[in-house]
């Protein structure tokens, strides 16, 4: 599009500006769509993360006679 019409008086195209908003408001609603899909994958591989431990804690026994035997598994959550 160009800012030129044959048919106004001063040959700038009305809609021009409406054009410019419109081109920057999704500019922006692109980066902040792009952003948010990588926060969305960053949190799920933390969840990934999070249920394999809890699965590998659920199906291990702990360990007699040792420090991890004195370890809640809410405390390997937060040690990692």
């Amino acid at each position: 599009m160009e800012n030129y019409c044959a048919f106004s008086k001063n040959h700038t195209c009305l809609k021009w500006l409406d054009y410019v908003i419109t081109r920057q408001e999704l500019e922006e609603a692109d980066s902040l769509c792009h952003g948010n899909w990588i926060e969305i994958q960053r949190k799920n591989q933390y969840i990934r993360k999070r249920q394999t431990m809890r699965q590998s804690l659920k199906s291990t026994p702990p360990i007699i006679g040792d420090v991890a035997s004195c370890i809640r598994p809410e405390d390997y959550l937060t040690m990692a």
